[in-house]
């Protein structure tokens, strides 16, 4: 980051959990955001703008295969610098680990069958597949 709005806007990509997780996710390689949907138990809306705070910080890029956005790492030095830190700092973060272990599982799944398949979670309804993570309704 060159400049102090683009430091801020760094800064405050970091400054929350969820985008923690994701851009630990993401070390493992690209995903769509219903991958990653997928592995948070989040809704898609949240995540997307969680990524969009994330690519205003420089630190993701996206790029469109057929149907899906793909989310990547930066490989710019900067974001590589910070990144390279925080994932040192966070090496043993339990729910890290977990993450990347269902990211691996997720990962091996074609995304049609994740985004468009049948519920992954015990919680969706079967019949509509239109409960959240969490088991409310999606936005």
């Amino acid at each position: 980051m060159d400049t102090l709005k683009g430091t801020v806007q760094l800064a405050k990509a970091l400054a929350h959990p969820t985008r923690l997780r994701i851009l630990a996710l993401l070390r493992q390689g690209p995903l769509p955001v219903c991958q990653i949907t997928s592995v948070l138990h989040s809704v898609a809306s949240t995540v997307s703008g969680h990524l969009n705070d994330l690519r205003h910080g420089g630190l993701v890029t996206e790029h469109r295969q057929h149907k899906f956005v793909y989310y990547s790492l930066s490989d710019t030095p900067s974001a590589a610098a910070v990144l390279n830190a925080m994932f040192q700092s966070l090496a043993e973060d339990a729910q890290l680990r977990q993450d990347a272990a269902l990211g691996e599982s997720i990962r091996a799944m074609s995304p049609l069958i994740v985004c468009e398949g049948s519920p992954l979670w015990p919680d969706e309804s079967v019949e509509t597949g239109r409960t959240s993570r969490a088991g409310g309704p999606r936005s």
